[in-house]
């Protein structure tokens, strides 16, 4: 109920005008920068009465606005990431100074290691392998591939990024 004692309607964006959606952004904006509601209100030539109105109706927004589907948003972060690795890689190779092109693959690196701390935050990936395991069977039946086989796991031994087996 409102004061008029009529049900309240519920806050929905399309049912506020655009100049009153840009004040209630400008107002949060300046309340979260530690402004005081007068000081907005003076900024933004309104009354104190309505920055209050302006605000409570700017955290309801919020509200519903952070109401997404998760599934959709880490959907939407997890391909965002991986084009802007894709994009960072492509830049790469398109620089033609070495200086360019190692900031290019650093920000790539940069997005790599966020994209694995976001997917490590989520849950959709438990852990990334410091090192590869690699069992000592061999698949291979044709000596060729056989010996083959064999010699990459001494290598990968040698290089340490496979565990000898106990």
């Amino acid at each position: 109920m409102n004061d008029s004692g009529l049900p309240k309607q519920p806050l929905n964006l399309k049912n506020i005008s655009k100049p009153r959606q840009k004040r209630i952004w400008e107002a949060m904006e300046l309340w979260d920068s530690g402004m005081t509601q007068e000081e907005i209100a003076e900024r933004l030539g309104v009354s104190v009465r309505q920055i209050r109105y302006d605000l409570k109706d700017g955290m309801e927004l919020l509200g519903i606005l952070s109401q997404v589907n998760q599934e959709q948003f880490i959907n939407w972060a997890i391909r965002f990431l991986q084009r802007e690795i894709r994009q960072a890689n492509r830049s790469a190779q398109l620089f033609k100074q070495e200086n360019s092109k190692l900031g290019a693959k650093r920000l790539a690196g940069d997005f790599l290691s966020k994209l694995i701390s976001f997917m490590q935050d989520t849950g959709l990936l438990v852990k990334v392998p410091q090192r590869i395991s690699l069992e000592d069977f061999n698949p291979f039946e044709d000596p060729e591939f056989y010996q083959e086989y064999m010699d990459l796991m001494k290598r990968a031994r040698e290089k340490g990024i496979c565990k000898e087996r106990t």
